[in-house]
């Protein structure tokens, strides 16, 4: 997190998905990686978000006959690359703007392209100001998104930028990224694509405290082009104790399945259960109806919280805030400093003279992804005030139908 970062604001580090990979975890990728790697012939390892060049010192390192070639977006993050690993073509530039088409012209023809990295993760792509740019991207998915999907964050472009060019040659492909790629319904759909395009080797995951300072959770799959196709597996961390690669657990058989592609190994106990579910039993859609799964506010600290009296006396008061009164409302209602500039944009856009609304406040669960995947604790219940109008724009606000009126879950 040295050089050009060092006087980024936690909020941009985070905007920009700015974390460098830790080299113990960048080798353990390139070991995985070079066991598919042929013995003869050319070789090309590309990282086209290669920071301070982790990735490619662990390949020359481990792969000595090949050449590499790294893309970075900020001139002294290229330049830092290049001093940490000489001989290295490194081109400064934006690889979902452009950039990556300089860096793939320079690769050998007929070389085995070994594609590793840890692009940028970030929830919502800055790309998505750009029509232009995230026409170009959203066009290498060429299918429809369900509802409930979507494709916007950086890491999700990369992924296919990457896998479109090995859709078509020899090679592997091995990234670094969050475990919400592996079954978040959100990204059914890109999952779907790589496994009719790629051949999946083998997934881990590692879990949180790979990165110092982040709580993301975080995998590794590798894949090969079809041709090249083995078997699938799946191995996850054992969480106790510091981050250890070591603690990987035995790798199992991965079969992924529709309708979600989920990329982990299924219990045995439980596949058998959903089996026999799905011969005999009634889906749940149809024993307990629910028009509204999930949502994401993208701003709990003020459209959520344990007490439905005083979410609703918060939301009132921040409608019924004055021009200029953003300060004095975040500080009686201990919204933190960095919201403000969140909050003063939201205060602009709500419709003049409205009131909180009772009836807009629905119960749920907050939901903790990988903590309450066995069980939601009933100590997770709060209360939501539910208006479209105040949830800002996000990745995935809503899955499934919305009516703010109706009896939710």
């Amino acid at each position: 997190m040295e050089g050009e970062y060092e006087h980024v604001t936690p909020v941009e580090r985070r905007r920009l998905g700015v974390y460098f990979t830790p080299a113990p975890l960048a080798g353990w990728v390139v070991d995985r990686c070079a066991r598919l790697v042929p013995s003869r012939g050319s070789v090309a390892v590309v990282d086209p978000a290669c920071g301070d060049g982790a990735f490619l010192a662990a390949a020359k390192q481990r792969l000595p006959r090949a050449k590499l070639f790294g893309l970075e977006l900020s001139a002294r993050g290229a330049a830092r690359c290049r001093a940490q690993v000489p001989g290295a073509t490194v081109v400064e530039g934006d690889a979902l703007r452009g950039g990556l088409d300089r860096l793939v012209a320079k690769l050998p023809r007929r070389a085995f392209e070994l594609w590793v990295g840890n692009p940028p993760y970030n929830g919502t792509s800055p790309v998505l100001g750009d029509a232009a740019a995230y026409e170009r991207l959203r066009s290498l998915l060429p299918t429809a998104l369900p509802p409930g999907t979507s494709l916007r964050d950086d890491f999700a472009f990369f992924v296919l930028l990457a896998a479109r060019r090995l859709a078509e040659r020899p090679g592997v492909l091995a990234f670094v990224t969050p475990a919400t790629l592996l079954d978040a319904f959100l990204y059914a759909p890109l999952r779907r694509w790589l496994l009719d395009h790629l051949g999946l080797a083998e997934v881990a995951e590692v879990g949180p405290g790979a990165f110092a300072g982040t709580r993301v959770r975080t995998c590794v799959t590798l894949w090969t082009n079809r041709n090249r196709a083995t078997h699938s597996s799946y191995r996850a961390r054992r969480e106790a104790g510091p981050f250890d690669l070591a603690q990987l657990t035995a790798a199992k058989p991965l079969e992924p399945r529709p309708p979600e592609w989920a990329l982990r190994a299924a219990d045995a106990q439980a596949d058998r259960l959903d089996r026999a579910w799905r011969a005999r039993g009634e889906p749940v859609s149809a024993l307990i109806p629910v028009s509204l799964a999930g949502l994401k506010t993208r701003f709990d600290e003020l459209l959520v919280d344990d007490d439905r009296d005083r979410l609703l006396a918060r939301v009132d008061a921040f409608l019924r805030a004055r021009e200029g009164g953003m300060a004095s409302f975040a500080r009686a209602h201990a919204i933190p400093d960095r919201h403000w500039p969140k909050l003063e944009a939201l205060w602009k856009t709500r419709p003049p003279g409205q009131r909180a609304d009772p009836d807009l406040v629905r119960p749920y669960f907050r939901y903790r992804g990988a903590a309450h995947r066995e069980r939601i604790p009933p100590e997770a219940r709060a209360w939501c005030y539910l208006d479209r109008r105040l949830i800002p724009r996000g990745d995935h606000r809503f899955r499934g139908p919305y009516d703010p009126h109706a009896g939710h879950v």
